[in-house]
């Protein structure tokens, strides 16, 4: 089954996220498997409420289940942004492997070049988790693509990448030499 960006916002209309206070205890966890059961998801086509994805990621690991509910909106985000660029005729893909190897979100390949994305809403904290992810995963090829508060639509309480973003993907490669 496909899902469009429609659909999901659709479905983030009717599903809108939940701040949700994450126990210190989870914090510190490894996160892997909620990105393994959020690609297992999707793969299906298949989209689930934030409080359901927190059960299906706690029948896992007991220790996950605060900072699933909190990492719903990213996985949706991406996700929503994936299926938008999908949409828009580019050939994108995602990984698991290059997620946790590289620290890359979506591999996009455009005009004969391949651009590798860190997608991420930018918060204080989350500019800091950026930093320590670019030490994690020193890669020249990754490209730190933030969606900020003002340029971001908001549907059911998730920050989303627009069109716009897109166009400016396709100047930052017309303009620059990605590999």
């Amino acid at each position: 089954m496909h899902v469009t960006t429609k659909g999901i916002e659709a479905f983030l209309l009717k599903h809108p996220y939940k701040k949700v206070r994450v126990p210190e205890k989870e914090e510190k966890v490894q996160g892997k498997i909620m990105a393994e059961v959020f690609d297992r998801l999707a793969s299906r086509g298949k989209l689930v409420s934030q409080f359901r994805f927190a059960h299906l990621v706690n029948r896992i690991d007991p220790n996950l289940y605060y900072r699933a509910a909190r990492a719903w909106a990213s996985f949706m985000s991406e996700y929503h942004f994936f299926q938008l660029l999908r949409e828009g005729g580019f050939d994108v893909n995602y990984s698991l492997e290059e997620d946790f190897s590289n620290g890359v979100d979506i591999v996009i390949f455009l005009m004969g070049k391949t651009l590798r994305l860190h997608c991420y809403y930018s918060t204080k904290k989350a500019e800091e988790f950026a930093e320590i992810k670019k030490r994690r995963h020193p890669t020249q090829e990754r490209v730190e693509f933030p969606l900020y508060e003002q340029e971001a639509r908001v549907v059911g309480n998730v920050h989303l990448y627009t069109e716009e973003h897109i166009k400016r993907l396709q100047e930052m490669v017309r303009g620059s030499a990605y590999p």
